[in-house]
């Protein structure tokens, strides 16, 4: 009888242990997040009217990873079933214009949170602009029926927030700065599409299609280190450079009729998850920053390879140019293999839909690339148009 009591009793302390120590796991894993985190999601629109932009969930998580964001997707119900988005570490800044991309999207409310205190952010109705706050985090060890989110690890939480007291925006722990914005703050803002003269690469998402032309058949990757195989003319007095790329056009693209011409086969591959950067633009201010840095061979000026080289740096896999012309600003440079999803042979219709690039307006085209990159203090005034140029030189 004993034995068997002491027995119930060792199954019970075991059991016990088992729920503290899910418990304790889980306890862990919120307080890795117990850091600055802001949650908000795309999807149920509360205030349809205030959208200005119709994102899927999808859509943003990929907008806000190709931005050099963190995120983590969250499931949960309030009110009904709904993913959000958990951003690690926003700094301040990021948080503002985060806040300005959950209204935009029509949501009613988002979170911030330092980790241990919450602001609850209104961003429609008669509270627009005020929060609710709140401290602490309960953590479920039961799936809640409503008002609770799970983390990618299967941790059930929802921040406690005191909605009985609102408070105005000059009370959030969110403050404007009046400091000067700093280059790194610049690249995470969040750039979208507000109108038809923004470039479709500051918001392609992973199925963006990318297409790129070669005289060798039956390829599974696109490999810039292939790259000078077929290179002509004076393109060869440059010799390979040390950061080559593949190059490819977005798709829909005129073509130019040097590029068809010379290939026997049109390939297609997806952007996917690759960032690239709008050397045109420069936003992040590489240009400059090599010019002043000190970093480069010759102070004061920077060669191709050292350009490529901080921006492979920065996280990025390939570049554009949107300042140049229609059909060489939608060329995209990659530093890396690209996946071939399908091959295509040239067909002679594929020639119909080239663009009409002539030799004078290929040479003016050089003429005010080079102009442009010697005022840029790049030395050898090619690089800019070497986006076209390199078509026919791999």
């Amino acid at each position: 009888m004993y034995k068997k009591l002491l027995k119930q009793i060792s199954i019970k302390n075991t059991l016990k242990k088992q729920i503290v120590d899910d418990l304790y796991k889980s306890e862990e894993n919120v307080i890795k997040a117990r850091k600055p985190h802001y949650i908000f999601s795309a999807e149920n629109p509360f205030y349809p009217e205030n959208m200005r932009y119709n994102m899927k969930h999808s859509d943003v998580m990929d907008l806000l990873q190709r931005k050099g964001y963190k995120v983590e997707e969250l499931a949960g119900v309030y009110g009904k079933p709904e993913k959000s988005i958990l951003v690690h570490n926003p700094s301040n800044l990021a948080v503002r214009h985060l806040m300005d991309l959950s209204k935009d999207l029509g949501q009613e409310s988002s979170i911030y949170s330092n980790g241990y205190d919450h602001e609850f952010h209104y961003h429609g109705g008669e509270n627009a602009g005020k929060h609710a706050k709140g401290q602490g985090t309960t953590i479920h060890k039961r799936k809640p029926d409503d008002l609770y989110s799970t983390m990618s690890d299967g941790t059930h939480f929802t921040h406690l927030i005191d909605f009985n007291e609102l408070h105005d925006a000059n009370k959030s722990a969110i403050k404007q700065s009046k400091a000067p914005i700093n280059k790194s703050e610049k690249s995470n803002r969040l750039t979208l599409i507000k109108n038809e003269n923004k470039h479709p690469l500051e918001t392609a998402g992973p199925d963006t299609k990318l297409i790129h032309y070669s005289p060798t058949q039956n390829l599974a990757t696109i490999d810039p280190f292939e790259q000078g195989k077929r290179r002509i003319g004076a393109e060869s007095k440059y010799g390979k450079p040390e950061h080559p790329t593949s190059f490819f056009y977005l798709e829909g693209t005129k073509p130019e009729n040097v590029v068809v011409g010379g290939s026997n086969s049109k390939y297609i591959s997806r952007l996917g998850h690759h960032k690239v950067y709008d050397v045109g633009a420069d936003p992040e201010g590489v240009r400059e920053h090599l010019r002043t840095s000190g970093s480069t061979l010759n102070p004061g000026i920077y060669n191709r390879d050292e350009l490529d080289a901080e921006i492979k740096r920065r996280g990025y896999h390939g570049i554009y140019n949107s300042t140049l012309d229609s059909t060489m600003k939608n060329v995209v440079a990659m530093y890396h293999p690209m996946t071939v999803e399908k091959e295509h042979k040239i067909h002679e219709k594929d020639y119909e839909k080239t663009s009409a690039l002539d030799h004078h307006g290929y040479d003016e085209s050089l003429k005010s690339a080079k102009k442009y990159a010697r005022e840029n203090g790049y030395f050898d005034g090619s690089f800019l148009h070497n986006l076209g140029r390199k078509f026919s030189g791999e």
